[in-house]
């Protein structure tokens, strides 16, 4: 009663693997590719449920098999339900269900996993399915969402796509999981249920997430009593239930709390024969070897430290961010011992000796080992083609705001760790030296190298010590590499150059003795200078400016006279340089050259001000955030609390409204007692009397003179001679 099917399209991941021809019999149902004859086949025995609906290609036969895998097979006509219902039952005792696809456009509704698929269901309809199969990474981006991550095409990471293809899927999951919507599997995991048992998983816009009960059921709690979130459960169902989530058995060799600098985390890293895993606390990566394109094990230029850098094509991928490097950072100190999951033959057939049964040694040149044997790819170390002033395989240095680790290598430049950057020297088309030489008259400390790459990327270097000059440059003349050198732009003065012809040299001169901005080291103090004299301008454009006779002493007539008759000439000449005047001329009060007013002292006896719940929080969770994210900088450890302050649950986010209402009243507690006993008023008193000065009288923190008429500026007078 066998029954066969021409023009049969098997679905696969993007489009259909190929057409043929189906036969469903009653040993199972196969097909057969019309191109070169593969067949795929589904024992009869295998088959658990079978399912009709709507697809691209008129409809499709979806095969269920035990074990959760699904088949699809497309192309069938509209008519033809009728003849398959009534074959599948005769043979395999079964009922061809109908399905109802959604197509109102929603993003709300339930997900529901059956076997190894997670399908979204709206209005008890499915909108689509995901294969977990085919997801490379799942992590809760938030209290309430998951980010699921997918791999390349047919699992293979090099393949190119000749269409675009969905690689992100994000979840909004609000609420709490019930006890009738999970479930543990055998290591006591905590998951949801399947699609075959009872409760699924609610997806919508709800707005109250606060752990209660729902529908009257009692929510999961965690072990330290808190209310699990649906969101984290869906997280962890889908790593369960994906390949990556530990579905590849027993690892060769694994690794606890690895410091990763880019991406920036310590992971438990899980070695298995055709990749490696990275699992850490919120995120969880599965790294094919035949994505790794070198590795390279480098000594940090500190004598502490070893860097082991894995390249990736294509890269990681976390959000919107990919990470071509990873950078992993091991104390030289550290040592371990570790003993493969392997037998003997399979390490000397399948690996060629690559690897030993047993490991004994520092840490990084163990995990570098197993890494090199388990992906077959060359480990680079630096050679003895370089070394720095300091005897170093690398420099310290500066690319943008960040700092780096330059390596001049073998064949190779890399800089490390973030973000990391390799190129081989037959990319590059000339390295340029800038800013080497002096400035206003001082030696610069540091320089820049920059790299012009034969494809048109630059690279800048900066901040590198003086003292590696002379080590680069003989690098790069040793590879044949073309060195170009920048004279440093001083803005002040010029280099002396014997080639100038002799002309040039009064302009040169010139410019360095009236340059914008210089100053000889050896100048000496200034005679005239005086605080109170009035600036040029204001004393021959001024209105008020009365002359020196209405101060402190009138001139004599015959001076006065002098002026008056001159005044009519010297109006008509503009001044050359600056004028200064013949005798002490009394400045106008200008507030914006006063000298700051002191700050008053903060009585110890005042009471403390109280603090926000934010601040309370923060002062509750840094402690747990800095222990999780070693190195963290004090601005991302602010931006990360404020993300956590954020999600957080009302219930919790009101206990520290309450401790801060409490702080509060403390607060006003405490201010009313300090005022009541006279506390702030002397202070307040200092203030204003330190504010005020009488008019005309010069300031005795501005300036104050010496006692041989020569006055010092403000910071040389100290302050106890008041």
């Amino acid at each position: 009663m066998a029954r066969e099917f021409e023009t049969i399209y098997l679905g696969g991941k993007i489009t259909a693997k190929g057409v043929g021809r189906l036969k469903i019999a009653e040993a199972g149902i196969g097909w057969k590719n019309a191109a070169n004859g593969k067949v795929t086949a589904v024992p009869a025995a295998e088959i658990q449920k079978l399912s009709w609906q709507r697809c691209a290609r008129e409809f499709q036969l979806r095969v269920q098999q035990k074990d959760g895998t699904i088949v699809k097979f497309d192309g069938f006509p509209r008519d033809t339900y009728d003849t398959l219902a009534h074959l599948i039952k005769n043979l395999y005792h079964k009922t061809l269900e109908r399905k109802e696809l959604s197509v109102r456009g929603w993003n709300w509704g339930s997900i529901e996993f059956q076997g190894n698929n997670m399908s979204f269901n709206v209005a008890n309809h499915p909108a689509f399915e995901i294969p977990l199969n085919e997801v490379a990474n799942a992590t809760l981006a938030s209290r309430n969402e998951v980010s699921v991550e997918f791999a390349g095409s047919d699992g293979d990471p090099k393949s190119s796509r000749g269409e675009d293809a969905l690689v992100e899927v994000r979840f909004f999951v609000p609420g709490v999981g019930t006890q009738s919507q999970v479930t543990q599997n055998e290591d006591g995991i905590r998951l949801f249920k399947d699609k075959d048992e009872e409760g699924d998983i609610r997806v919508d816009d709800g707005v109250d997430d606060e752990p209660v009960e729902e529908n009257g059921e009692k929510p999961v709690l965690d072990e330290d009593g808190s209310a699990l979130s649906s969101a984290s459960l869906l997280c962890e169902t889908i790593k369960q239930k994906s390949d990556f989530g530990g579905a590849f058995g027993e690892s060769i060799a694994s690794f606890e709390n690895l410091l990763c600098l880019t991406p920036r985390g310590r992971f438990e890293v899980d070695m298995h024969a055709d990749f490696f895993r990275l699992r850490g606390k919120s995120h969880d990566y599965k790294v094919l070897y035949d994505s790794v394109i070198m590795l390279a094990l480098l000594p940090k230029p500190d004598d502490l430290h070893f860097m082991l850098v894995v390249g990736l094509d294509p890269p990681l991928r976390q959000g919107q961010t990919r990470y071509p490097f990873l950078v992993f950072q091991f104390e030289r100190e550290d040592e371990m011992e570790i003993s493969l999951a392997m037998d003997d033959e399979t390490l000397t057939t399948t690996y060629a000796n690559r690897l030993k049964k047993d490991y004994d040694g520092p840490i990084y040149e163990v995990v570098s080992d197993i890494l090199k044997g388990l992906s077959g790819k060359k480990l680079t170390t630096p050679g003895g083609t370089f070394r720095s002033n300091q005897n170093q395989s690398g420099i310290k240095c500066a690319y943008k705001a960040n700092e780096a680790f330059l390596y001049p290598l073998e064949k190779l430049i890399l800089s490390i760790p973030k973000p990391a950057i390799y190129f081989s020297h037959n990319d590059i088309a000339a390295v340029t030296f800038a800013r080497v030489g002096q400035a206003g008259g001082n030696t610069l400390k540091t320089f820049e190298i920059k790299f012009n790459l034969r494809d048109g990327p630059e690279y800048t270097f900066s901040s590198i010590a003086r003292e590696e000059h002379d080590p680069l440059m003989a690098y790069f003349r040793a590879k044949k590499i073309q060195v170009l050198s920048e004279l440093v732009d001083t803005g002040v003065g010029y280099v002396e150059d014997s080639d100038i012809e002799s002309e040039e040299e009064p302009v040169r001169k010139r410019s360095r003795d009236e340059g914008d901005g210089y100053e000889d080291e050896d100048e000496s103090e200034d005679e005239d200078f005086a605080p109170e004299d009035e600036s040029d301008v204001a004393e021959e454009y001024d209105e008020q400016y009365a002359g020196s006779s209405d101060e402190e002493g009138a001139a004599p007539d015959g001076a006065n006279e002098k002026s008056d008759a001159s005044d009519n000439e010297d109006s008509r000449q503009k001044p050359k340089g600056k004028v200064k005047p013949e005798g002490n001329v009394a400045k106008k009060e200008d507030k914006s050259k006063q000298p700051a007013k002191k700050k008053a002292k903060k009585d110890a006896a005042a009471p403390k001000k109280n603090v926000s719940a934010f601040l309370l929080f923060c002062k509750d969770k840094r402690p747990e955030v800095m222990d999780e994210n070693p190195g963290l900088s004090i601005t991302e450890a602010s931006k990360k609390l404020g993300e956590l302050w954020k999600s957080i649950t009302p219930d919790e986010k009101k206990k520290y409204d309450n401790l801060a209402s409490e702080d509060k009243e403390r607060y006003e507690r405490e201010r009313k007692v300090y005022e009541a006993g006279g506390g702030g008023s002397s202070s307040k008193g200092t203030t204003s009397a330190s504010g005020s000065k009488s008019k005309g009288a010069p300031s005795a923190s501005g300036s104050k003179s010496s006692g041989d008429g020569k006055y010092k500026s403000a910071e040389f007078v100290d302050s106890d001679e008041d």
